[in-house]
This record gives structure tokens, C-alpha cells and sequence, in this order.
């Protein structure tokens, strides 16, 4: 159980190293009298960028607040029953590409919000403030679709898979300097090197396929003449 019973806005309790998208995620929580409040955070990106969906019952109502760039939106839905020192549950799907938070409330269902913000991937966790409250049995769960290798392009769309995603494109020993520029495709230019090198028979298939794909992303403009000769040079 989380208590937190220090006057104050919008404190936040984060789950660490868990970015996400769509989601759903839910707690019991209980507030203190006479002002406090408190809810699930979502897409909280970073101090300016966040949302808050939270219970105030000595306001009477449920509230939605987004933070967009350091300037605060909010929307609030009534909801006269809400009482203090009562626990509820508090429940919101979150679906990104639409942009909805489902509000549930002890397993009904109350209310689609559509939120303004773009930033609609982050941290999520629990908010408090005022009087605050107590926090229980908090559940998150990620409705994001598999990314294995965490290149951002979901497995079922991602032509690879197990993506090369080091800083810069290394060939054996050799770091050449340049960027490992990543591709909607979900695949790098180092698998597009390690592609060359697991399929050359002789060292001179490899140099052949290498050229080739450097010829095109310099075409492309996706390198430079010079980026593109840092590479040659660790064949």
C-alpha cells in the first residue's frame, strides 16, 4: 500500500523503465478529506508532458489533466457520488492511436475522454495531491503490440527483427564513425552489413553486396560520399 499525505499538485509515482503506449491500468485508491485527490498517470514523457486522470471528491467530479508542453489542459467529468476516506476502483484503457482514456469507476463505465496531446507514450503510474490518499493493488498492463529488439517497429511489421541497434556501424572491429541510422522497415544499416557478410561466400561477395547497399543509401541520402567511404575503409 502507498500513502501520500503531503499538501501539494500532481505528485507522481512512476514505474520505472516501462515506456508504453496503449495500455490499461488501474488502482484502488482511497483520498483523504477535505481536498485530497488522486488517480493513474499515463504517457508521462517528462516534467512538461504528461496526463493525469485522477478522483476528487470534494470537488465532485473525475478529472482529466493534460500537460502539453509545459501548459495545462483540463477536463472534468461530474461525478457527485465520490466520497472521501472511500475506497474505489479506478480503472482507464488507453488506446494512443485514437487518442481515448476509457474511464471505469469500480468496473463501470463512465466516460471516454479524447485527449489533445501528441505525446502519447511514456511513463505510467499513480498521482496524488492535496490531501492525498492511499493507494492499492495497482495493475498495469501493456497493450502495445511485441517489439522484441526495442527498435520502436512492432515484430509484425519489423523486417528485422533482431535488429543490430549499436550507435554507429562497426564491422568486425572496425567503428566507423557513422551513425546506425534506423529505417521506418525497422531494419538498421548494420543488418544491412551483417546481411552482406552472413550471405558472402568469398570476402569479394561481401565487398560487392556492401558497395551496392552503400550506392543506394548514398543516392537515397541517407550518407554521405564521406560517410559512406568511413565504411568502405573498415571492409
Amino acid at each position: 500500500m502507498l500513502a501520500q499525505d503531503l499538501g501539494g499538485d500532481h505528485y507522481k509515482f512512476l514505474v520505472e523503465n516501462l515506456t508504453t503506449s496503449d495500455q490499461s491500468i488501474e488502482v484502488q485508491l482511497r483520498t483523504n478529506g477535505p481536498s485530497g485527490y488522486g488517480g493513474v498517470t499515463v504517457w508521462y514523457e517528462d516534467a512538461s508532458n504528461w496526463v493525469d486522470i485522477y478522483i476528487h471528491p470534494a470537488a465532485g467530479w473525475i478529472a482529466v489533466m493534460e500537460v502539453i508542453n509545459d501548459t495545462p489542459n483540463g477536463t472534468s467529468y461530474p461525478y457527485p457520488s465520490l466520497k472521501d476516506l472511500t475506497w474505489y476502483n479506478l480503472r482507464v484503457d488507453v488506446d494512443s492511436a485514437a487518442g481515448t482514456l476509457a474511464v471505469y469507476v469500480d468496473g463501470t463505465y463512465l466516460f471516454t475522454h479524447t485527449v489533445t496531446t501528441a505525446h502519447r507514450s511514456g511513463l505510467s503510474g499513480l498521482n496524488s495531491g492535496n490531501a492525498g490518499g492511499y493507494f492499492d493493488s495497482f495493475g498495469l498492463t501493456s497493450m502495445d503490440p511485441p517489439d522484441v529488439d526495442g527498435d520502436g517497429v512492432p515484430d509484425e511489421t519489423d523486417g528485422c527483427p533482431s535488429s543490430i541497434l549499436a550507435a554507429t556501424v562497426v564491422i568486425d572491429s572496425c567503428d566507423s564513425g557513422v551513425t546506425n541510422t534506423i529505417f521506418p522497415s525497422g531494419c538498421s544499416i548494420s543488418d544491412d552489413v551483417n546481411y552482406c557478410s552472413v550471405n558472402a561466400v568469398k570476402r569479394r561477395d561481401f565487398v560487392t553486396c556492401l558497395g551496392k547497399y552503400l550506392e543506394y543509401f548514398r543516392k537515397a541520402r541517407v550518407l554521405t560520399s564521406q560517410q559512406s567511404d568511413a565504411i568502405k575503409a573498415c571492409q
